[in-house]
């Protein structure tokens, strides 16, 4: 998720504020690529999951 997200694993931003940012990137009805935020959705599930979620 951070690589898609582009994101630097550090701790700083919280998941859920980066995921509305790399949505918004990622949505294609804003120019974004719809398999981009498929595995973007997906990736967060996977941390909800875990419960990596924050």
């Amino acid at each position: 998720m951070f690589r898609l997200a582009d994101l630097v694993d550090d701790g700083t931003v919280p998941l859920t504020r980066a995921f509305r940012a790399a949505s918004k990137r990622c949505h294609p009805d804003l120019g974004g690529d719809a398999a981009d935020l498929d595995a973007l959705v997906k990736a967060r599930e996977v941390l909800e999951r875990a419960g990596a979620w924050t």
